[in-house]
């Protein structure tokens, strides 16, 4: 079973597919993190080249409910994750853009 936010009763997949035709018909949005990077529909026009991710702006952990979710770039993403499951803070901006 997914975890509590990422269920189709918690609305995530609603959500994303939602992004998803925004994205399509509208273009690109300024990643979620912050960073300042767009993130694309299409993997190949992301910074980091992979598909995008859901993310949350209030952490499920934090009482969130995904309802303020937005597109983030996948790398952004999974090192805001990390941070948080290994209890540092999120990194700044400057560095969330080297994805090298």
């Amino acid at each position: 079973m997914p975890d509590p936010g990422y269920r189709w009763s918690d609305g995530h997949p609603q959500r994303k597919a939602a992004w998803r035709r925004y994205l399509q018909s509208q273009g690109p949005v300024p990643c979620g993190c912050g960073c300042g990077e767009p993130v694309h529909d299409d993997p190949a026009l992301n910074a980091d080249g992979k598909p995008w991710h859901l993310g949350h702006g209030v952490a499920l952990r934090d009482g969130g409910d995904g309802a303020d979710s937005t597109p983030w770039l996948a790398t952004c993403n999974l090192r805001e994750a990390a941070a948080m499951t290994n209890g540092r803070p999120p990194a700044d901006k400057v560095t969330r853009r080297s994805w090298g």
